[in-house]
């Protein structure tokens, strides 16, 4: 960590690695290396809209094809999306003025 914040702290960098007990200097260690799995995520997550209102977040795997990706939002929508029917009902209430 100390050597990450270096470049932009170098004095603090430097008195924080002679405090872990280092006797050279952090400037002269080498930058940490990036291991390129860790940096692949495994899974997306993908909101839920309806009506243009975000109602949910859906994760599912990167490799996921279409039909696969759209299962785990099902049972959300079943439970909390209303139906067409009632839909119109209110929406023809509001036109009428009650």
């Amino acid at each position: 960590m100390v050597r990450l914040f270096h470049p932009m702290m170098p004095h603090l960098a430097e008195e924080c690695w002679a405090s872990l007990g280092h006797t050279t200097l952090v400037a002269d260690e080498p930058w940490p290396v990036v291991e390129p799995d860790l940096l692949v995520e495994n899974t997306i997550t993908l909101p839920v809209q309806i009506n243009g209102k975000r109602r949910a977040d859906v994760t599912v795997p990167r490799d996921a094809t279409a039909p696969r990706s759209r299962l785990p939002c099902w049972p959300w929508m079943r439970y909390n999306v209303p139906s067409t029917a009632s839909a119109r009902k209110r929406s023809s209430s509001y036109r009428r003025g009650s």
